[in-house]
């Protein structure tokens, strides 16, 4: 099912070297999907985030679970991306952990129209799960059950996330980037070429402020 997402997804192993992703992945990183099978999780983070990526892998050994953990992710070309991580188990038959469901939001492209294409997938693949359990559930065996349990926990975490909120964070990044630039224009008279950069950045800060009041 996440194969098939708008959103990015992996399968890890217990160690955190990538058994698959979807293309989604794969065109979001700059590589063929090839290029990133059986490469180690930290390959895709700047060095700068290795911790908060340690982190993370602590957290699902601990709670079998990550859910909105903000972490920087680097494309091929070296170019950076803020992503909200969510993650879950998955077990063999004896119930020893064996890897994890992936999914990642690249903050920098929640606009209205991703969200409302995000929703829609959650919503349908959700039904899908719930139609697979009546029917066809108790005939599968026990590591066709931990898959499914594990894609159903993870469709749970993400029907659970309000996606209008990381809009909110997707506004932000803009403001940043747009002020980034003004610093890099400096205090000199360079200023003047943007003289209508209050009107710029306006709407921005006002949907900040009101999300952060509410």
């Amino acid at each position: 099912t996440l194969k098939d997402a708008p959103v990015m997804w992996r399968r890890i192993n217990s160690i955190g070297v990538i058994l698959d992703c979807n293309s989604t992945y794969a065109a979001n990183l700059g590589y063929a999907k090839s290029e990133i099978i059986g490469k180690p999780i930290f390959e895709h983070v700047p060095k700068e985030s290795w911790e908060s990526m340690n982190d993370s892998l602590k957290i699902w050994f601990e709670t079998g679970k990550v859910t909105d953990r903000k972490i920087t992710f680097i494309r091929q070309d070296k170019s950076t991306f803020s992503g909200l991580l969510q993650a879950t188990s998955l077990y063999d038959e004896k119930n020893n952990l064996i890897g994890s469901n992936t999914v990642i939001f690249d903050l920098t492209k929640m606009d209205d129209e991703n969200i409302e294409k995000y929703k829609k997938f959650f919503e349908e693949s959700s039904e899908k799960l719930k139609q697979i359990k009546e029917k066809e559930y108790e005939k599968f065996d026990k590591e066709s059950k931990s898959e499914y349990d594990g894609l159903k926990q993870m469709f749970e975490i993400l029907l659970k996330i309000n996606l209008n909120k990381l809009k909110y964070t997707f506004s932000y990044l803009l403001v940043c980037s747009v002020l980034k630039n003004i610093v890099g224009l400096g205090l000199s008279s360079k200023y003047k070429q943007v003289p209508n950069i209050g009107k710029l950045i306006s709407p921005s800060l006002i949907l900040l402020s009101s999300s952060w009041s509410a």
